[in-house]
């Protein structure tokens, strides 16, 4: 199994277990959600976490692998791969972060994103696209972003003990 269903794996457990409910039928919110897990975790670690490419579709950015998965309720129950503790740690802050928007809100705030613009360039609103959002974009936007601990309640860059230069690193 690929990288990207271990985190969208875990992703749909943690949500279960944050929220209390399962995460329900929308692909896209999941689809959302994904982009900002690796936003993030490009905002922390300065590279991927999962090697897959998203499409600037015209909803916001999608990996059609997992779309497939999810039209056939096939994204696993379990994760079957390894995740660090780090890489929980940017998936959950995700989901505290943005897991009870609805998934028009997170459309809407990936519309925003650099990233899904420039893949979008040439293409009229409401026509098809299939151009890779390019993970130095991604990066840009990640450079733009405060991230936020939930455990602390506070962002990554109010903490006095992390070096400012390190938080990206």
């Amino acid at each position: 199994m690929s990288k990207v269903m271990d985190v969208a794996s875990f992703l749909l457990l943690s949500y279960k277990q944050i929220y209390g409910h399962d995460f329900g039928d929308s692909e896209l919110k999941l689809q959302k959600l994904m982009y900002l897990v690796q936003r993030q975790h490009l905002a922390l670690q300065n590279e991927p976490l999962f090697e897959e490419s998203f499409k600037g579709w015209i909803l916001g950015p999608v990996l059609p692998e997992l779309r497939k998965c999810f039209q056939h309720n096939t994204i696993p129950n379990e994760i079957q791969g390894e995740l660090t503790v780090e890489e929980k740690f940017i998936i959950e802050s995700v989901i505290y972060e943005f897991g009870n928007m609805t998934a028009r809100s997170l459309v809407d705030l990936t519309h925003e994103e650099t990233s899904w613009k420039n893949s979008r360039q040439g293409l009229d609103e409401n026509e098809n696209g299939n151009v890779d959002i390019s993970i130095d974009d991604i990066k840009f936007d990640a450079a733009n972003i405060r991230v936020y601990d939930y455990n602390y309640d506070m962002y990554l860059d109010e903490f006095d003990e992390i070096p400012h230069e390190r938080i990206l690193t």
